[in-house]
């Protein structure tokens, strides 16, 4: 006979599971996960699993707090959307496994909604290495670049003195960043406000039908109207980056 913890596990439990059942199972988990902070002082990313808990509470319970009020588009679209069985069940079985056997930092970038993950990124990173510490930026700013965040955090967070900043690029972008010019012109879309203001954005690009292409795009109800053309130095390109095929050079500069 199988155990709990077994049958828990296995692809056939799962797949038949009822919302009642659902209901039980997280509100037993949810019972396990405010027992342990209790009982320790501190646990790790403990922000994190709450969050997960307050999307199951509204999922499968129907709860709505206080934490809604700053839900982001993406949370709320999911709101919209009703009863999702998969991905309820997806989601309840990765809150029960934090529960049981806590959380890496690397979960939490992975995991977390887009919305949060730059937050997240802030909070832990004194305890990230060198390496970890440039290899997640990348991954959390590529995944946040058409957010609205202030310039002077991406400042801040791309000039740190930390060691190892060529970790923000794979190995194949590493070797087109070695080989760029002296100097070189790159391109960015902007919108009037920002082509006409003194601080712009860190994201541009080599190739000027790519900026093309996002000026024509329409973000935040606003086109961007006008292409900014600016000629850089090598040694003022903070990293290049070509996961999404736009040959991007991430370059900071407050004033032009």
């Amino acid at each position: 006979m199988q155990s709990e913890r077994d049958l828990i596990k296995s692809v056939e439990y799962w797949s038949n599971l009822d919302a009642h059942t659902m209901k039980d199972l997280f509100l037993k988990a949810k019972a396990d996960w405010e027992q342990k902070k209790k009982s320790r002082n501190e646990v790790a990313f403990n922000e994190y699993i709450d969050d997960k808990m307050r999307e199951l509470e509204r999922s499968i319970l129907g709860i709505k707090n206080s934490k809604d009020d700053e839900l982001g588009d993406e949370d709320e679209e999911a709101d919209m959307l009703g009863f999702n069985n998969f991905s309820q069940i997806s989601d309840l079985r990765l809150f029960i496994a934090l529960v049981s056997r806590g959380v890496t930092i690397d979960e939490v970038l992975l995991n977390c909604s887009t919305n949060k993950r730059i937050s997240y990124f802030i909070k832990y990173q004194h305890i990230l290495t060198d390496k970890e510490y440039w290899t997640n930026l990348m991954y959390v700013y590529t995944l946040h670049d058409y957010e609205q965040l202030p310039f002077e955090l991406y400042r801040t967070l791309f000039t740190s003195n930390r060691k190892g900043k060529n970790n923000l690029m794979s190995r194949k972008d590493y070797k087109v960043f070695k080989s760029l010019p002296d100097e070189m012109k790159i391109y960015r879309a902007m919108a009037d406000e920002e082509y006409n203001g003194k601080s712009f954005g860190i994201s541009w690009t080599l190739n000027k039908d790519i900026a093309e292409f996002f000026m024509n795009r329409s973000l935040y109800g606003e086109k961007h109207k006008k292409i900014k053309e600016h000629l850089i130095k090598r040694d003022e390109v903070i990293a290049y980056n070509n996961e999404r095929k736009e040959k991007e050079i991430i370059f900071i500069k407050g004033q032009y």
